[in-house]
């Protein structure tokens, strides 16, 4: 094997190691922080383990995140298999996160006719809402009302219920891969039951 080769085998072997190290790292803190706030007798102790877990669930999606770009680890099948066991805990199905931030999100950044993620509407768009949608509206770029925009914008509509027009052409993948969110889903609440 040629020198440059090796080189380059060592380094995906120590890439692959901290990889899968933090991989590690995040889903033991993930089961930890939720065991202690099941089984917790203390409501502060339960409420703080809630509030880690929490932590864990958003580092587990980052390394999600990392492996739809493809960037995680260094093959496609690893990244794949890790980036759908991390999305499991935040109930996101792999092949969608991957259709709507990689090949919408990041191909049409703020271009509002392709870009769902944020839609800002011009003063004129903004008038011609009726009262309610104005106010939810208004309620979705405050400060708490990111988290209703997501479930409401992009988690349910093109996660969990993705049109046709969003799926194309990868349907059995996404169907795949939204079986296993919901199957996950609801082991964990008839765990939690």
């Amino acid at each position: 094997m040629s020198d440059a080769r090796s080189s380059a085998a060592r380094s995906a072997n120590r890439d692959r190691a901290i990889a899968y190290s933090v991989f590690a790292v995040d889903v033991a803190a993930y089961a930890s922080t939720l065991w202690i706030a099941v089984t917790s007798e203390s409501l502060a102790a339960g409420g703080v383990a809630s509030l880690a877990n929490g932590l864990a669930i958003a580092f587990l999606f980052i390394v999600g995140h990392d492996c739809c770009h493809g960037s995680f680890l260094p093959t496609r099948v690893e990244n794949r298999v890790v980036g759908q066991a991390a999305f499991l805990t935040s109930l996101h199905p792999f092949a969608l996160w991957r259709i709507g931030h990689n090949l919408t999100h990041h191909r049409f950044t703020n271009l509002a006719s392709r870009d769902y993620v944020y839609r800002p509407l011009s003063l004129e768009q903004y008038r011609a809402l009726r009262p309610l949608a104005r106010a939810a509206y208004r309620f979705h770029r405050s400060a708490i009302g990111p988290l209703t925009y997501y479930l409401a914008e992009i988690w349910l509509p093109k996660m969990i219920f993705a049109p046709r027009a969003v799926v194309g052409d990868r349907g059995r993948e996404c169907a795949r891969d939204r079986a296993l969110v919901g199957l996950w889903g609801a082991s964990f609440f008839a765990a939690a039951a």
